[in-house]
């Protein structure tokens, strides 16, 4: 097995981040916005 991560691998991973970060950044805005209004 050789050390570090292949191109391939480098992308597949990006990707799967970017993915997670467009569901994840709607998600904790609309939580933060809550809990703004909750506050106020």
């Amino acid at each position: 097995m050789k050390r570090g991560f292949t191109l391939i691998e480098m992308v597949v991973i990006l990707g799967v981040l970017a993915i997670l970060a467009a569901i994840l950044v709607p998600v904790v805005e609309k939580s933060i916005n809550e809990a703004r209004v909750a506050r106020a």
